[in-house]
């Protein structure tokens, strides 16, 4: 699944308070915004290269803290939910979401922050809109990982984006909640939407920090 450039046909459903970032950088494909934390900025994603904001500024230069940015996989979609993404392109199933660990707690340098099951209690809530349509999610859970060699039989969760079957769900499902270092009683299900907000950590060599937020509006 590849993200579907904008065209000229969409333009004109952009929300008007993400026109002028669009505008400014066509990469803008989101925006991200964590009441009471430090996490509020564009989500930008470029398939060529998807890591090329990681290390940049919005206006293309280099930058140690970068960019929030979405994985290359992960479809934010086109249109909105009210309308059964009937006018554009539906969301993947799992809107996996990149941003630096800076130690000045910028970017997502605050994120580990959630490995406390109160903190998350009081910042539960993630706004993450595609251009066209405000979305609100819940965290359900966080947990430490780590990036494994490919031959691996270990649970990558980075390399899911899309959950076409029920089994599929379950599998990624049962080794998400196993992994959490806590999980908090919000129902989900199959055919449900998710975002996992994932950073560096460094308990490990390449180690890694995950949020899990399941779509509620």
């Amino acid at each position: 699944r590849l993200r579907k450039e904008v065209t000229p046909d969409y333009e004109d459903m952009i929300l008007p308070e993400y026109r002028e970032l669009y505008d400014y950088n066509n990469a803008v494909i989101g925006y991200i915004y964590i009441d009471g934390t430090v996490i509020d900025a564009p989500v930008l994603q470029t398939l060529a290269d998807y890591e090329y904001y990681l290390h940049r500024d919005i206006d293309g230069r280099e930058s140690e803290h970068g960019c929030i940015i979405l994985d290359a996989d992960s479809e934010i979609g086109i249109g909105t939910g009210k309308m059964g993404y009937l006018d554009g392109y539906e969301p993947s199933t799992i809107q996996l979401v990149h941003g630096h660990n800076m130690r000045n707690g910028t970017m997502f340098g605050s994120l580990l922050k959630y490995a406390d099951e109160g903190y998350a209690d009081r910042h539960a809530v993630i706004q993450y809109d595609s251009l066209y349509e405000h979305r609100t999610y819940e965290v359900i859970c966080a947990f430490y990982s780590e990036i494994y060699p490919e031959d691996s039989d270990e649970f990558k969760y980075y390399t899911y984006n899309q959950l076409d079957t029920e089994d599929e769900y379950d599998h990624w499902i049962e080794n998400i909640d196993n992994m959490s270092l806590y999980v908090r009683d919000i129902d989900t299900e199959y055919g449900d939407e998710y975002i996992v907000l994932s950073t560096c950590a460094y308990q490990t060599e390449n180690g890694r920090f995950a949020v899990v937020g399941v779509r509620t509006e």
